[in-house]
């Protein structure tokens, strides 16, 4: 028996690796299959928690939902509630609408009455205010019409070169008595006195303002600061002197310029003498419509004191230009003489005092006729 196994034993050998093979065959299989299932179970896992949040932001959507609903619903609700009050307070129009028409124009009455009151506080708090200050404003200028009807502003052009200074010395001391004068002349006169000093073009102080005042003592120190200098060739500045007339506070109805010089101005045309400045003022000053706007738009009346002849072809053509404006232009004759001074001062004071009165009296019935 033991040989007939030996035998066989070759063929259960076979049997047997056959068999041991097969095993193999399915432990792989058995593990492969575990793989698969453990791979399985993370799917199902992963996918239930997947499911698990979609459940959260559903229950989510659906509380939002209700929240918006409610408050959709209270606002259906509102609004319904307001469709039947208006709805009962139209069926109460309809059943009695005199009442509801009634009411509103109490209402419209009431608003006017109200809108009316405000409009009368405001006239009335205006109309005091306008009027009032109209008062005010109608009684300060009446005061500075009346002032200045009674006032005269002097203005003093002085030529300031080198060969003037025994004018401006006489000035300085004889323009307090002129103020004294002239008010000894005319009681109630208002007087305020300007001063201009001019040199050349090309000197140092070329203009020198000092605006008009009725403190008299202070243009006195003004004028006394005053110094004789400059001047290169004949012609003076007087162009830019006049402009500067132009620009100063003109205010009273009599106004006189008297202007002192012993040479003319630039420009050959009212000289014979020698001139930088042959085409006249080199800024582009037109001295003859400066001269005609004193006349006819600041109605000033020019008084010119003539020293010696180098000015005469110069004032002949201002006195030609002053013809056919509204004011007068004068010559006095002063020669070399500082006495005639005063006096011609004084005269000129007077005779434009006389020709402001004479044109006011003249001007005053045709004022009324155009009121």
């Amino acid at each position: 028996m033991e040989r007939k196994r030996r035998t066989s034993s070759p063929d259960s050998s076979e049997d047997e690796s056959q068999d041991s093979d097969s095993s193999d065959n399915s432990s792989r299989k058995i593990s492969k299959k575990r793989t698969q299932i453990k791979k399985r179970g993370k799917r199902n896992r992963t996918s239930g928690s997947d499911s698990s949040s979609d459940n959260t932001n559903s229950r989510k959507t659906r509380r939002q939902s209700k929240t918006t609903n409610k408050k959709s619903l209270k606002k259906n609700r509102d609004t319904i509630a307001d469709m039947e009050n208006e709805n009962i307070k139209l069926q109460e129009a309809i059943a009695n609408p005199s009442v509801m028409l009634d009411t509103k124009i109490d209402d419209s009455k009431k608003k006017l009455q109200k809108l009316q009151s405000e409009i009368e506080n405001i006239r009335t708090k205006v109309g005091k205010t306008d009027m009032n200050s109209l008062r005010v404003r109608r009684s300060e200028l009446q005061v500075e019409n009346d002032k200045y009807q009674r006032g005269v502003d002097l203005l003093f052009v002085m030529d300031c070169t080198g060969s003037m200074g025994s004018w401006i010395k006489v000035t300085v001391e004889k323009i307090l008595l002129i103020a004294e004068q002239a008010r000894e002349l005319y009681s109630n006169i208002i007087l305020r006195i300007g001063f201009i000093g001019y040199r050349d073009i090309d000197d140092n102080g070329r203009i020198e303002i000092c605006d008009f005042s009725e403190d008299i003592e202070s243009v006195r120190i003004f004028i006394n600061r005053m110094r004789a200098y400059g001047g290169g060739d004949a012609p003076e500045d007087i162009a830019g002197a006049l402009n500067s007339a132009l620009t100063i506070t003109w205010k009273s109805v009599t106004r006189l310029l008297i202007h002192f010089a012993d040479a003319p101005c630039h420009g050959r045309k009212y000289h014979n003498v020698n001139d930088t400045y042959p085409d006249g003022d080199p800024d582009g000053l037109n001295i003859e419509d400066i001269v005609v706007e004193l006349g006819n738009k600041k109605r000033v009346d020019y008084y010119f004191g003539r020293i010696n002849s180098t000015t005469d072809i110069m004032t002949n053509i201002f006195q030609e230009l002053y013809q056919n404006t509204k004011r007068s232009f004068t010559r006095l004759e002063l020669g070399t003489s500082v006495g005639e001074f005063l006096p011609k001062v004084l005269q000129s004071i007077t005779a434009s005092m006389r020709a402001s009165i004479m044109r006011n009296e003249m001007d005053k019935p045709m004022t009324g006729l155009l009121m």
